[in-house]
């Protein structure tokens, strides 16, 4: 991919450019050229790399069903992400309700499919949850949506 920049892209001296498409999983390396009408200077390169395990879906409660007050999570494991965070927050408030530590695949996960039941009744109530997943050696997760679901006695 190649972007020329006009002088209209660098206020106050500074350029910058946001990609607005998704890139792949891979290294990759960019410089800039600055020119005029007389001359074109490339910068020195630099590299990054984008790294992230992917993105569960999550499986239940889904789409704002009712559920008892120990309700079980479960979500789509990922061949890419060995490690996982449910979190679940209070829909009226906005705040964290629960979050578990990171939890290992071999321990949440069979047959392609990832559950987790908390130890500890939820209040009656709306509540949102998601799940992070991240990968060993890979610094970066990655976030589902969120979905609604409520709490009944």
């Amino acid at each position: 991919m190649r972007r020329n920049f006009a002088a209209v892209d660098c206020p106050n001296d500074t350029c910058s450019y946001l990609y607005d498409g998704v890139l792949p999983n891979g290294s990759y390396t960019w410089f800039v050229i600055a020119s005029n009408d007389l001359t074109a200077i490339r910068s020195i390169r630099g590299r990054f790399t984008v790294a992230f395990p992917g993105r569960s879906t999550l499986q239940a409660p889904i789409n704002g069903v009712q559920v008892t007050p120990l309700p079980t999570f479960s979500w789509t494991d990922l061949a890419t992400a060995n490690e996982y965070r449910l979190t679940v927050i209070r829909n009226n408030t906005g705040l964290v309700y629960f979050r578990t530590p990171w939890l290992n695949e071999t321990a949440v996960c069979t047959g392609g499919v990832c559950s987790f039941t908390p130890s500890e009744p939820f209040r009656q109530g709306g509540f949102s949850w998601f799940i992070e997943s991240r990968a060993t050696g890979i610094p970066n997760t990655m976030k589902t949506g969120r979905s609604a679901f409520r709490v009944i006695p």
